[in-house]
């Protein structure tokens, strides 16, 4: 008599569920951890929302009539090694109408070191602007370094409204 074979199993694996990113307030604190070889943890905050970037009368002529929106991030670092904080690759700005929109490449005046190093054990500031859409408010926020910091989370994002 043979037995009968167990039940077998489907070979399609399950989904993984996905945590749902936090959805912080302007001046909330997240800390991003293990962000490899000795890296971390680093807490990040959005600290300020700059709704119209005050322009020099030099940045004026060459900008015109564009419209800037600057965020200013802080950290602190309390690991053991420099941290990175890569603002200009890691950051997205969401908007009232829908867009979204990606920080640009440069510094100005009021809102320098788009890309900063903290060091161990120490603090650092740093201000991320974008051109922003005429009439369009600034909604969230988004920091996407946790793309290795967190598993299952590839983000996090402050809501800025009424800010």
């Amino acid at each position: 008599m043979t037995q009968p074979s167990p039940p077998r199993r489907s070979a399609t694996p399950r989904p993984q569920r996905v945590r749902q990113a936090p959805i912080l307030g302007v001046g909330e604190t997240h800390r991003l951890e293990a962000l490899g070889a000795g890296v971390g943890p680093v807490d990040v905050a959005v600290t300020r929302v700059i709704s119209r970037l005050p322009l020099s009368s030099a940045e004026q002529r060459f900008y015109g009539t564009n419209r800037f929106v600057a965020i200013e991030l802080s950290f602190a670092n309390r690991g053991m090694k420099t941290f990175d904080a890569s603002l200009v690759t890691d950051s997205r700005l969401f908007m009232s109408d829908d867009s979204v929109v990606d920080p640009v490449f440069f510094s100005f005046t009021h809102c320098q070191a788009p890309d900063l190093r903290v060091a161990a054990r120490r603090g650092g500031r740093g201000c991320i602007a974008f051109m922003v859409p005429q009439g369009a408010k600034p909604r969230t926020f988004q920091y996407n370094r946790l793309l290795l910091a967190t598993p299952g989370r590839s983000y996090v994002k402050w809501d800025l409204r009424g800010r």
